[in-house]
């Protein structure tokens, strides 16, 4: 078992604020790692400057242990191309090779590197994505998720630090953003969701889950593989979703009745190809299904919250916080 502090970075605080809650409730030391330390707050947090490659200050990790390093320069719909590119390499990339640095600088060795299934795909088709499987991502962001991870992969092979990696599937619950809170919005103002007439299989994965598993990550030893490379394990909630039953879902949560629409999936692709949404199209009617089987055996990991009870806690949270927005 860890001693020491367990920083965790994370500038969107999505993921981080879970974590540390989880770390308070369970006793850890902890601190935030963050771009602008402002102010007092109610937990211990240090300055690190932006993750753009810049040195990182091996003080801020003085007295720590393990490092959780779940800040990313976020998925953004649409963005693609060589500048895309190169701005996820300088956050995703960059930061991690100057975040590992700043660790051997102060001593820390060892590293949870929160990485995402996008480094090895986007579905899975006949069967689930195992964690050695070929790594094909498919946009700028997932590619620079890949290639953190072999930046991580050569520094522990290295022996410069132990670290472990894990591919969060789509992460869920109260304050998530992105096409979460852009489907509750368009199901709680009664719009269509068009929907695939097949029900697909989606792996997603609780925001309280995921934080319950970084810290047993961070606390317990890390798993040795005869090849000397770290452990990569997929992590997600117990079972699947279709599509229609997340939909259904989220209303219940949302109270209000869903509308959906059943359109084959070969022409939702296809009309939202022209509209320069087919990867939206594709997320609504593929399957994206993932094995954490490895994990939870290591691990002995069995997430503490259900897939159902997770989304509803998340439309019931939105609901609430959209009520209480001036109109």
């Amino acid at each position: 078992m860890t001693s020491g502090r367990i920083a965790v970075t994370g500038a969107t605080g999505f993921v981080r604020t879970q974590v540390l809650r989880n770390a308070v409730q369970g006793g850890f030391s902890t601190v935030a790692l963050l771009r602008r330390a402002l102010g007092e707050g109610p937990l211990p947090a240090r300055e690190i400057g932006e993750l753009d490659g810049s040195p990182i200050p091996a003080a801020a990790l003085a007295g720590c242990s393990v490092v959780i390093h779940a800040a990313a320069r976020a998925h953004h719909m649409g963005e693609t191309g060589s500048a895309a590119l190169s701005a996820y390499r300088r956050t995703n990339v960059d930061g991690t090779r100057a975040l590992i640095a700043a660790m051997e600088a102060a001593g820390v060795r060892r590293l949870v590197q929160v990485s995402s299934i996008k480094a090895i795909g986007e579905r899975s088709g006949a069967s689930p994505l195992r964690p050695g499987d070929l790594r094909r991502p498919e946009d700028p962001y997932g590619r620079s998720k890949a290639e953190a991870e072999d930046l991580v992969v050569e520094a522990h092979a290295a022996g410069r630090i132990e670290a472990v990696i894990i591919r969060p599937v789509l992460v869920h619950g109260p304050g998530a953003k992105g096409n979460l809170a852009r489907l509750m919005q368009r199901i709680q103002r009664g719009r269509p969701v068009p929907v695939g007439r097949r029900e697909n299989r989606r792996s997603l994965l609780g925001v309280a889950n995921l934080a319950d598993a970084l810290l047993r990550v961070a606390v317990a030893p890390v798993p040795v593989r005869a090849d000397g490379r770290p452990p990569i394990y997929h992590l997600a909630d117990d079972g699947v979703v279709s599509t229609r039953h997340l939909v259904e879902t989220l209303a219940q949560g949302l109270a209000v009745s869903p509308r959906m629409v059943r359109v084959p999936g070969w022409l939702l692709i296809t009309g939202a190809t022209l509209l320069g949404r087919g990867a939206m199209a594709r997320r609504l009617v593929d399957d994206l299904e993932i094995d954490d089987g490895g994990f939870r055996r290591d691990y002995a990991w069995i997430p503490p919250l259900g897939l159902e009870q997770g989304l509803l806690l998340m439309a019931r949270a939105w609901a609430l916080q959209e009520s209480e927005v001036p109109r």
